[in-house]
């Protein structure tokens, strides 16, 4: 039931950013929260536009990881079993380790990703030590 769920709200996140109106995740009434040393209110003329970003992002990163945990892994099992890494066949190594190791990788992917994007929109954590 949850990763139902979560597929569906994939899948509506992907078509707000499609029609480009990835606000409607997005509630006006938080505008009074402080976010990265700044008021939401600062925000109002980049907000449509870092959100956006911000959920193409999470768009491309949720599809990798769906193809490669689903389709590597599920779908297309047999074409990647004819190849084999350690002795062990391709399909079988994404099953069991290697799209754990792809899920890490997009976790640092996401971060370096996400860290530009905040800058870009000048929403990034000030480190203030």
């Amino acid at each position: 039931m949850l990763v139902l769920r979560l597929v569906l709200y994939l899948v509506i996140l992907i078509i707000n950013v499609i029609k480009g109106e990835p606000n409607s995740l997005y509630s006006q009434s938080d505008s009074k929260y402080i976010w990265g040393g700044k008021s939401m209110e600062k925000l109002e003329g980049n907000n449509k536009s870092y959100w956006h970003a911000t959920l193409k992002l999470l768009a491309v990163m949720l599809s990798i990881w769906a193809i490669t945990s689903f389709g590597v892994s599920i779908v297309f099992v047999e074409f990647f079993n004819k190849i084999t890494i350690g002795g062990f066949p391709l399909g079988f190594w994404f099953a069991q380790q290697g799209s754990i190791y792809i899920f890490i990788l997009l976790i640092f992917v996401y971060i370096f990703f996400m860290g530009r994007i905040d800058k870009k929109y000048d929403v990034h954590e000030n480190n203030e030590g």
